[in-house]
């Protein structure tokens, strides 16, 4: 309110010139025509007394003027101002605030795509879709497999016992499937604890055991399930932001607004008098004084 923006601000609604400088008023108070913005800003803080008390955050403004309806229109003019201007304060406000949210969705989709790519570029590499089914799969064929094995050999064995030669048709034929048995465990091992898969062949990439795909797909995994995470969050908080921007979330709110003043309050008439008469008497005193002792020095 004692700045400089104030004057600015009040230039298209008030003309401080005619209502300061008017010439029915006495030439020893009015602002003289044609001050630059340095004087006419020390004449502004003249006939203006903001106050601000602490401990309530109430701002109290007294306005003075030559005419009472000067003096509301001043004071009015100000408070729109000062609405302006908290106004203005709430809008940056929200705005940082819109762009922030906008900025985290923006980051947190790009970190989204980022994890998701890095999953699928895993999955084609190592040409596995999902390598926690195929493992429960793989576990699941290698207990099947077990158990027909047992299973075989008890025939083999109760065979034996019976005194069956091993090179007869049936003998021969679960010894046969007995084979096949133990080449299909190796081979489901092998895949358990070594994958091969053509890419890493022909990339001439020495093979990794299928437990470290397994393990390197479950942190991508996560990684990629957190960053959806914190992307719906991010989306989830935009939003927020959108909500409460529409709301302002500061105000000035006026308790006393400008009144039309009935009766001067400035200046004060017989105060004036006597500070003038003491000021006179006074200064005659001083100069018979000085007069009596310059005549007295001649003598």
């Amino acid at each position: 309110l004692q700045s400089r923006q104030v004057l600015d601000d009040l230039r298209p609604s008030v003309d401080l010139d005619a209502v300061y400088g008017r010439p029915d008023a006495d030439w020893w108070n009015r602002l003289p025509p044609g001050e630059p913005i340095e004087d006419k800003l020390r004449y502004w803080r003249r006939v203006i007394d903001p106050f601000f008390d602490v401990s309530t955050g109430v701002v109290s403004v007294k306005v003075r003027a030559f005419e009472p309806a000067d003096a509301q229109a001043v004071s009015a003019a100000m408070l729109r101002s000062a609405e302006r201007l908290v106004n203005r304060l709430s809008e940056r406000a929200q705005a940082d605030k819109l762009a922030y949210a906008h900025q985290s969705v923006v980051d947190e989709l790009a970190a989204w795509k980022s994890a998701e790519k890095s999953l699928r570029d895993f999955r084609n590499q190592n040409e596995v879709v999902l390598p926690s089914i195929q493992a429960t799969e793989s576990t699941r064929l290698d207990g099947a497999l077990r158990t027909s094995e047992s299973w075989v050999r008890a025939a083999l064995d109760a065979m034996r016992a019976r005194g069956i030669s091993t090179s007869s048709p049936q003998a021969a034929a679960l010894q046969a499937q007995l084979a096949s048995i133990e080449t299909e465990l190796r081979r489901t091992q092998t895949e358990q604890t070594r994958a091969d898969p053509p890419a890493l062949l022909e990339a001439a990439r020495p093979a990794e055991s299928f437990a470290s795909v397994l393990t390197a797909y479950e942190g991508l995994d996560v990684d990629a399930k957190i960053a959806a995470k914190s992307y719906e969050m991010a989306v989830m908080a935009e939003q927020r932001a959108h909500d409460e921007a529409s709301q302002q979330q500061i105000y000035l709110d006026t308790f006393v607004s400008p009144a039309m003043p009935e009766r001067s309050l400035y200046p004060v008439r017989w105060r004036m008098v006597l500070q003038i008469g003491f000021t006179s008497v006074g200064a005659w005193l001083l100069g018979t004084l000085l007069w009596r002792g310059v005549m007295d020095h001649i003598e």
